[in-house]
């Protein structure tokens, strides 16, 4: 048996909505992204991949992209989900490293 692939989605909370669309310049409402955003998981379960939905908070991802390349696009949103993903994410200079 072989091992499945994982795909990423980085997942905001509907209460960081407004935060994510000031940093990220996201246009249109939560719910939109949302239904999209859950339809295209649906998609990668159909041909086989593992959906991970990784929560990030607009504030600890913004102080990860500073210490990372300092980008604040999907790029950078989905190596921050991976990250957090794997666990090996440091978010601050105070977080302790394994």
């Amino acid at each position: 048996m072989s091992a499945r692939m994982t795909w990423i989605i980085p997942w905001y909370r509907e209460n960081d909505w407004a935060e994510w669309c000031s940093v990220c310049h996201f246009q249109g409402s939560f719910r939109n992204w949302l239904t999209r955003t859950k339809a295209r998981a649906r998609r990668q379960e159909q041909i086989g991949y593992r959906v991970a939905a990784v929560m990030i908070e607009p504030g600890k991802f913004v102080e990860w992209s500073r210490m990372n390349g300092d980008k604040i696009d999907h790029e950078a949103r989905m190596d921050y989900a991976m990250a957090l993903f794997r666990g090996d994410a440091v978010v601050s200079k105070s977080d302790p490293q394994p």
